[in-house]
């Protein structure tokens, strides 16, 4: 922790040293655009039904987030507490991985990441509806494959969660232009906090049994898909980068 917390220290003295508060040109032309101020801003965002109906879905991944951080808990008793650490290292490093390629492929097929975030949406719902199914039905000794199915239904269901938070937040972006995208992110990152608070606070309730918390995940995530069939997309900020 020594290592990291000096590592974060070299960076931010770094920054104060060197990095600007503008590039020497504008990264795209919207970017050169005067955008609306940070308070108006603000009241613009909270009466956009578009921002909110992709907005919620991003911050529902909060549920995601704070659910990884009990999987030892989750599987107690039924894999080893270094197994349960695997679970969550590889789940992690593999959505990273796939965000980085997914990025990618949104930008081949730009205009189109409402269908990546619905896809995804659904093989994350069917992924932690396949993994809560077998904490359900687990058995000792376990069944033969056990361990495999856990393993390929948690990474693949966190290979979509953690790919969909870009494709979230660029789409809320898209559709709250010309409102700034510090301002849209800081909003969208306030309610995924929210949610993972609320996500938390749940455990206070007395004889509150944590086996279905894997439910509260298959729900926030059913949750999403009928707010993001009901957005409407917009590429205002990407028609205007294209011409």
């Amino acid at each position: 922790m020594f290592i990291e917390a000096g590592v974060c220290v070299a960076v931010f003295v770094s920054m104060l040293l060197y990095f600007p508060a503008k590039p020497p040109t504008p990264p795209s032309v919207s970017a050169s655009k005067k955008r609306v101020d940070y308070r108006r801003g603000v009241f613009t965002l909270l009466r956009k039904y578009q921002v909110f109906a992709i907005g919620v879905p991003y911050a529902l991944t909060g549920v995601y987030g704070s659910w990884m951080s009990l999987l030892g808990v989750i599987l107690q008793d039924k894999v080893s507490q270094d197994e349960a650490a695997y679970l969550g290292f590889w789940s992690s490093i593999a959505g990273i991985l796939v965000a980085v390629l997914f990025a990618r492929i949104s930008d081949l097929f730009a205009g189109h990441l409402k269908a990546a975030v619905l896809i995804l949406l659904f093989v994350s719902a069917g992924s932690y509806t396949w993994f809560a199914a077998l904490i359900e039905t687990f058995v000792l000794p376990p069944v033969p494959g056990w361990i495999a199915m856990t393993y390929i239904s948690i990474i693949l269901g966190g290979i979509c969660e953690i790919a969909l938070q870009p494709f979230g937040l660029e789409l809320a972006c898209e559709a709250s232009y010309p409102v700034a995208e510090g301002v849209t992110a800081g909003l969208l990152t306030a309610l995924y906090n929210g949610v993972a608070v609320i996500f938390f606070f749940s455990f206070m309730i007395p004889q509150v049994d944590i086996q279905y918390m894997n439910w509260v995940l298959v729900a926030a995530v059913v949750v999403s898909i009928p707010l993001t069939i009901s957005y409407r997309e917009s590429y205002r900020r990407l028609s205007l980068d294209s011409r």
